[in-house]
């Protein structure tokens, strides 16, 4: 994450959340940014350099049309200040912040085939318990894994998948020990 998007999620969480919409702002925000990947160009437009300020103003009027006026000025300051790029980085630093205040945790399950809503729910559910936060858990399948699961949350990962056991028994083999070569 750019560190230069933390400032702008701060105050953007200050102003939300002094007039009652943090979660629809970050809704809105999210919409946005959504709606920016479904056509690259636009992205690359509104990014570039050479883009005016007049040109500037007009996007951020399209942008934020119908949006609350909180995102609207939002989106006009990221232009105005030329630090568009920023937006992704911002929007995740304000979900993050969300999170924290509201005592929520979001967590990746990673298995090797698709796992039951039951299997998930418990998961869930056992990582709030672990984590003393409500959790909200999206599933990824990755073959790779070969059986088991890995959890993602932000820069924690707990592997229990067996290619994880796998790779640290491997380590754990060709680690040196204190006696020396075996033989």
């Amino acid at each position: 994450m750019n560190p230069a998007a933390r400032p702008y999620a701060e105050a953007l969480y200050a102003a939300a959340s002094e007039a009652g919409v943090a979660d629809t702002v970050l809704a809105e925000l999210d919409v946005v940014v959504a709606g920016l990947a479904e056509v690259p160009t636009a992205r690359g437009l509104l990014e570039h350099p050479s883009l005016k300020p007049a040109e500037a103003a007009e996007l951020a009027g399209a942008l934020g049309n119908g949006r609350h006026a909180i995102v609207a000025g939002f989106l006009r300051l990221l232009l105005s200040k030329r630090r568009f790029a920023l937006l992704d980085d911002v929007v995740a630093a304000l979900r993050a912040r969300l999170d924290a205040v509201e005592g929520r945790a979001r967590a990746t399950l990673q298995s090797a085939r698709t796992l039951e809503a039951g299997e998930v729910q418990a998961l869930s559910e056992a990582l709030g318990r672990r984590w003393d936060k409500r959790v909200t858990v999206t599933t990824q399948v990755r073959p790779e894994l070969i059986g088991g699961v890995r959890i993602v949350s932000g820069d924690r990962i707990l592997d229990g998948s067996v290619a994880g056991q796998l790779a640290a028994l491997g380590r754990r083999l060709h680690a040196p020990t204190a006696l020396g070569p075996r033989g």
